[in-house]
């Protein structure tokens, strides 16, 4: 149990940032794309599983890919919601927003970790809206940690929410996190954390999206 805590930090640091056109980093290190599923993909997401990435690097990435049995809107009105992340997210203590100017927010969070290592904490710049893509409402979300405002080297991820093809009341979400800690951490516990970890950012949108709606 102890282990599995560690390792929950890794992840939900990213996490605990996810918000929401694309921020000035984000846009260095990849540009928002839909989630792009194999056939095999989309019917086991169709079914409740998840599609899991993950790729080692300067920026470690994870992304993970499934199904909200909701309409595209409440799925956004959630994601959107940042203050409210730490009651949804595992190991996040605190998430707010500090201002809010258009579609551009200032937030900052904090990450728990366990002892000895020190939490986390970082200020990022998100950014969220919709764009159409084929006729369709799409909404796209950023976030980019902004340089010396906490203890992590960087962080930049983001949302992409698409109506299901041909079922318009289930959303499709794709999460990308990418980040460097500022820590080193064994590309096994890692990939370890990762694959373990990331359904539980899906799975924690669902929840609260049904606490929301479905009451």
């Amino acid at each position: 149990m102890a282990v599995v805590r560690w390792m929950s930090w890794i992840v939900t640091l990213g996490v605990a940032v996810m918000l929401l056109p694309v921020g000035v980093l984000a846009q260095a290190y990849e540009t928002p794309t839909p989630a792009r599923l194999s056939a095999e993909e989309m019917a086991a997401v169709s079914a409740g599983e998840f599609v899991i990435r993950t790729r080692r690097g300067q920026l470690n990435r994870g992304e993970v890919i499934g199904v909200v049995d909701a309409p595209i809107a409440q799925v956004w009105e959630v994601i959107l919601d940042f203050d409210r992340y730490a009651s949804w997210m595992d190991q996040l203590e605190v998430t707010r927003t500090l201002r809010h100017e258009g579609d551009v927010r200032i937030c900052e969070g904090i990450t728990r970790v366990p002892f000895p290592i020190r939490n986390r904490y970082w200020h990022v710049r998100v950014e969220g809206g919709a764009r159409m893509v084929g006729g369709q409402t799409h909404y796209v979300g950023t976030w980019s940690y902004i340089p010396g405002t906490g203890n992590v080297e960087d962080t930049f991820g983001y949302w992409y929410v698409t109506p299901m093809p041909d079922a318009p009341e289930r959303t499709l979400v794709k999460y990308v996190l990418l980040a460097d800690l500022g820590i080193w951490v064994p590309n096994a516990i890692l990939a370890w954390g990762t694959r373990r970890l990331l359904p539980s950012v899906m799975g924690g949108l669902r929840d609260e999206v049904a606490r929301r709606f479905r009451s």
